[in-house]
């Protein structure tokens, strides 16, 4: 028993060492706000997370790619690269255009939550 002691010792030096180190690394949160319809109410939620910029902006590259690729006759959807921003309306039967979708997308480091501290 008593050389166990030792073992389990080190053991959690060395559990507590890499906890350590990795919490030292930076992730980023892909975020997304966003408003539906005609609400005004704008709501932020994470998306993805990823372990570099590079891979987060190819993230965001994609995305409004893909928001781009879903335009059709009845869909019509707006893009801005430079604000990584999508605004998507709808043409409904009666030919009237209406809000469906706006969003915006940016990433912070994983320490950083852009919706404020949780109430305690």
């Amino acid at each position: 028993m008593i050389r166990l002691v030792p073992i389990v010792a080190l053991l959690v030096v060395s559990l507590c060492a890499s906890a350590t180190s990795a919490s030292a690394e930076c992730a980023w949160v892909l975020w997304q706000h966003s408003v539906m319809g005609k609400s005004t109410s704008v709501t932020t939620e994470p998306v993805d997370a990823y372990e570099t910029k590079q891979a987060w902006g190819n993230a965001i590259l994609a995305e409004l790619t893909k928001a781009e690729a879903s335009r059709s006759a009845t869909t019509l959807v707006t893009v801005d690269r430079a604000s990584n921003s999508v605004v998507t309306m709808v043409k409904t039967k009666s030919g009237k255009v209406e809000p469906l979708i706006s969003y915006s997308l940016f990433c912070l480091p994983d320490s950083v939550d852009p919706r404020g501290p949780k109430a305690r």
